[in-house]
């Protein structure tokens, strides 16, 4: 029978698993923000709308690839927080799972920007 030593955690391959799973989504729903984009955005010489607010309408309008810095960001979470993830995976395995956990909610909040301002 196989005993595990005292420094060793219990809950570690279901942690990794669910870092995994969870780094997966948020790949998965960054892929669907750029699919959005790619789709809504067509390059043109008028200025589109880059950022919309309840109380003051349009205030940000600017050029159309700008339009692609809201994938970009959730790209660049994801790599950082995978990243500092995987740094502190054998040390705090709950932290990497939490920032992957962090990375799916910014990729469900970049999702609904785009949504808003690019329809």
């Amino acid at each position: 029978m196989a005993t595990r030593s005292p420094a060793e955690p219990i809950g570690i391959p279901a942690l990794r698993t669910s870092q995994r799973r969870f780094f997966w989504t948020a790949v998965g729903l960054n892929a669907l923000v750029w699919l959005y984009v790619l789709l809504r955005v067509r390059p043109h010489a008028e200025p589109i709308i880059l950022h919309y607010t309840l109380y003051f309408g349009i205030d940000r309008v600017g050029e159309w690839y700008r339009a692609y810095l809201l994938p970009l960001a959730g790209s660049i979470v994801i790599a950082l927080n995978h990243g500092v993830g995987t740094l502190y995976r054998s040390r705090e395995p709950l932290v990497g799972t939490l920032l992957m956990g962090v990375a799916i909610v910014v990729q469900g909040i970049l999702f609904l920007a785009a949504a808003t301002v690019l329809r």
